[in-house]
């Protein structure tokens, strides 16, 4: 997994020094709409919830962002996600990459009364890092048995989980962030939505995956 983790880090330095992101960051601002306007459009509604105004989240969020996202990165961009699973009303999530678990915790918490939910995450902990106790540890252990977690590389993984689980109706993509390892994952994901499932990508101004995948 380690060796596998250096080539993917030289992979992405090495394409991103060769890529114009001038040109990628004016695609995805001409292609980009705002939360509300994306929301009305895929579900009719108009009413934005704020994840990080639950009186427990809130919470969480004070005592546990500081302490560890120097070594586990930054979150999600958890309102989206919020929103769209709260709204969409998933049976089966995927998600790939989980850190310290706010991406989950919004899955979760939006689908806390629905019995039939399941959210299935992977996450590679970060070599030379001593997180591995801390991945998704901000999830509350009332909502972990609505969650399952694999912890290894997407390419040694993902076609397991895929064919264990089936396909989903809301899929989120914050993991490998190489060129590479994004264009080998869309198109596997994309092909395990349901009907009308919904792919969600991070970081899609890293390089150009995204743009190419969606033209």
């Amino acid at each position: 997994h380690f060796i596998l983790f250096l080539i993917r880090r030289l992979i992405r330095i090495i394409n991103k020094n060769n890529e114009d992101l001038t040109l990628l960051e004016d695609w995805c601002k001409t292609n980009s709409i705002g939360l509300k306007e994306l929301i009305n459009l895929l579900f009719n509604e108009n009413k934005i919830h704020d994840f990080y105004s639950i009186p427990e989240v809130l919470k969480k969020n004070k005592s546990n962002k500081k302490k560890f996202s120097k070594n586990l990165g930054g979150s999600s961009f958890c309102n989206l996600i919020y929103n769209i699973s709260l709204y969409k009303n998933p049976k089966k999530v995927l998600e790939l990459g989980v850190a310290l678990g706010w991406s989950s915790y919004a899955f979760l918490i939006s689908q806390e009364n629905n019995k039939n939910f399941k959210l299935i995450s992977n996450d590679m902990p970060y070599p030379f890092v001593k997180n591995h106790s801390y991945i998704g540890s901000v999830i509350p252990n009332r909502l972990k048995n609505k969650w399952k977690l694999y912890k290894y590389p997407d390419v040694s993984i993902l076609d397991k989980i895929i064919k264990i689980h089936g396909k989903f109706d809301l899929i989120h993509y914050d993991s490998d962030k190489s060129y590479e390892g994004r264009t080998q994952s869309y198109k596997k994901l994309f092909n395990s939505l349901n009907d009308h499932g919904i792919l969600i990508s991070d970081d899609i101004n890293d390089n150009s995956a995204f743009k190419n995948f969606v033209e």
